[in-house]
């Protein structure tokens, strides 16, 4: 695998996390997330944050929000859970040890 194959695969493995920090900060939809995300500078398409949703929402790290029979999953609004919340404290606190191992 190339230097641009290995940076997308970790993108893409990052991804979840990213989803639960936006999620931190309140409830929003799939289509949120990811204007926020690109607004970042990560590049991910909405189809995506709702594959990515859906995992999060198997494991019990978010949750939809109720919403009225005749929602789409596009309109669905997320939140994130105690379980989210734990697990994202989680990540950063191993995320902090990796980016201090790479050093300057």
């Amino acid at each position: 695998m190339n230097a641009a194959g290995k940076l997308a695969a970790i993108r893409r493995h990052l991804s979840e996390p990213l989803v639960l920090a936006r999620l931190e900060r309140g409830e929003k939809t799939a289509a949120e997330i990811g204007d926020e995300l690109r607004a970042a500078g990560v590049y991910v398409r909405d189809e995506n944050v709702l594959v990515y949703l859906a995992r999060l929402r198997r494991s019990g790290l978010a949750a939809p929000q109720e919403l009225p029979a005749s929602s789409t999953a596009t309109d669905l609004v997320y939140a994130l859970t105690a379980d989210g919340r734990a697990h994202l404290a989680a990540f950063r606190e191993h995320w902090d040890t990796l980016t201090h191992a790479l050093g300057p």
